[in-house]
């Protein structure tokens, strides 16, 4: 699909990925979240929820509280107080249509929540060479702003710089951003110093220069 790495998901597949969502709310906050560890104790510590939940910052407005019960899901969803460290937000269920609803998830950046899971991040990955793993939060949903794995590529040819995924008649374009990545010398057929740096590469430039004439 123009190029790019193109992965499509059935409705039916994107409904059964979205089942871990059915326990996420999102906090909407009216201007820039606070900070995301100071909200994730005063949920845990306050909310009186029977099991640990999981929050993470999912754009400048969002944070994502993943719970663990049904029993927290009602408990949480149900709170009067709204507001933490003078800040007032709004508690929203996220579904599998919000997007299409055009509710105020619709300029979420990044992945869809049910992107997350981890069957749909292995293909993910697949498509853009052979996945290795995710980190430790992106496994654990804690930081689904950005969602992180590492790929095995190719290096002989040039990365994608970005995929396409197709829900229903939805098409995403999900830009890539390499953190880390290996040089490599087409010359030599090498990994580590690049063609600049290629010794091989310079050897064989000084062989073939012409030679400096010994008058002036």
């Amino acid at each position: 699909f123009d190029g790019l790495p193109f992965i499509s998901i059935t409705p039916l597949d994107y409904q059964a990925a979205s089942a871990f969502t059915t326990l996420t709310l999102l906090a909407k906050f009216a201007s820039c979240v606070p900070s995301v560890n100071s909200f994730d104790h005063h949920i845990n510590s306050t909310w009186g929820l029977s099991k640990p939940t999981t929050v993470g910052l999912l754009d400048h407005r969002h944070i994502t509280i993943q719970l663990q019960s049904p029993n927290d899901l009602s408990l949480a969803w149900s709170r009067e107080s709204r507001a933490f460290n003078n800040k007032s937000f709004l508690l929203l269920r996220w579904s599998p249509d919000s997007r299409r609803r055009d509710s105020p998830l619709a300029a979420v950046s990044g992945l869809p929540l049910p992107l997350h899971n981890p069957s749909i991040l292995k293909s993910i990955g697949d498509s853009l060479g052979r996945n290795l793993r995710s980190d430790a939060n992106t496994v654990k949903f804690k930081h689904p702003r950005a969602t992180r794995i590492c790929v095995e590529l190719d290096l002989s040819a040039p990365p994608p710089p970005a995929f396409i995924v197709a829900i229903r008649d939805l098409k995403l374009h999900q830009r890539i951003i390499f953190e880390s990545r290996l040089l490599f010398c087409p010359h030599c057929r090498l990994q580590g110093p690049g063609a600049p740096n290629c010794r091989s590469l310079r050897k064989l430039a000084s062989v073939l220069a012409p030679p400096r004439s010994a008058f002036r």
